[in-house]
């Protein structure tokens, strides 16, 4: 039986936490559970967070749903 123990706020306020965002940069969120496969490709239960904002891009981040800790972070592409 899977489930998180990080809830869906605490992941996104860790990501908008993580973008060190300028009060006039808002980002819109969306967020799915996932399964995330480490560099060991070990299956983990993680969150997938797209942060949209059409300024200054989309961010993509992979948050480990179990710590919280951020696996992976992809910047906007140019």
């Amino acid at each position: 039986k899977l489930k998180a123990k990080i809830n869906t706020q605490q992941a996104t306020q860790t990501v908008r936490e993580s973008l060190l965002q300028a009060p006039s940069e808002v980002h819109d969120y969306r967020l799915e559970e996932a399964i995330y496969y480490d560099h060991q490709n070990h299956p983990l239960l993680a969150y997938q967070i797209m942060a949209y904002n059409k300024r200054s891009g989309d961010w993509e981040f992979w948050l480990d749903a179990n710590t919280g800790r951020i696996l992976e972070r992809i910047p906007p592409r140019i």
